[in-house]
């Protein structure tokens, strides 16, 4: 079942890489900065906002979600391993397979960008690939550890992330007000090299007026000590649950 998940997602993060192959070997003409914003599209609209939550999705709940649903916690909970332990070295786990897959389509991604003109191996284009990789990459840690999270408190912890990272989020960044913050997404955004494409503000559209939600903005640096100590927090909330959360079941007391 592992292995197959595997090879699920791993076909699911690779399929954003056809979309620049085929126009390389498609187009005749080339266009100056034609790779370049293709590569930003897909950078920001699907790695960033789709196949890091994806990810997160497939693995990071069932970190802790397995066992719950497999009816095995119990005795995982009489094994003499920490519980920190036991948690941390699966969200480990989970980040070596997650980023390995993602980190590795994004590679792809930019050399076949790079045949459509606009972007190159100079130093100055793989700096700004990296600031791209790693902002991705903290979006599979963030996602990660509250999916962990999802998967040690709720039954159905795919369906709750699901509402939350394609439901709430994109609900926040349309309010008025301060709510965005309460998402990861918007700290993720302030990751990303300033002005890169024209990112435009949310339109609220109502029956009587259309308006652009006001941005608050928040610096690189500021974003990403807030993305560590929220996912520290996950991580810490979901090692408490394993610790107190009695998940005996009915095989567990001879049922």
């Amino acid at each position: 079942m592992r292995h197959n998940r595997v090879l699920l997602a791993n076909a699911i993060v690779l399929l954003p890489v056809l979309v620049p192959t085929v126009l390389a070997i498609l187009t005749v003409a080339r266009y100056p900065d034609a790779g370049r914003d293709i590569f930003l599209i897909m950078m920001e609209q699907v790695y960033l906002k789709a196949m890091a939550p994806l990810l997160a999705l497939f693995f990071g709940c069932m970190l802790v979600g397995e066992d719950v649903e497999m009816d095995t916690m119990a005795y995982v909970q009489t094994r003499p391993v920490p519980r920190s332990a036991w948690v941390l070295g699966r969200f480990a786990s989970y980040l070596v397979v997650s980023l390995g897959m993602l980190l590795g389509s994004e590679v792809l991604m930019y050399l076949a960008c790079s045949g459509l003109g606009g972007i190159d191996m100079t130093a100055k284009h793989l700096l700004f690939a990296l600031r791209y990789a790693g902002a991705t990459a903290m979006a599979v840690v963030g996602y990660g550890a509250l999916c962990a999270l999802l998967g040690a408190l709720v039954r159905w912890p795919v369906v709750v992330g699901v509402v939350f990272l394609f439901g709430w989020q994109r609900l926040a960044n349309l309010v008025p007000g301060l709510v965005d913050f309460l998402t990861i997404e918007k700290y993720l955004t302030a990751l990303l090299p300033a002005m890169a494409v024209s990112r435009k503000a949310a339109m609220i559209r109502t029956s009587l007026v259309s308006f652009n939600k006001q941005e608050m903005l928040i610096s690189g640096p500021r974003a990403l000590i807030t993305l560590g100590c929220i996912t520290l927090a996950l991580l810490c909330l979901t090692v408490y649950v394993v610790r107190r959360r009695e998940y005996a079941s009915g095989r567990a007391v001879g049922s």
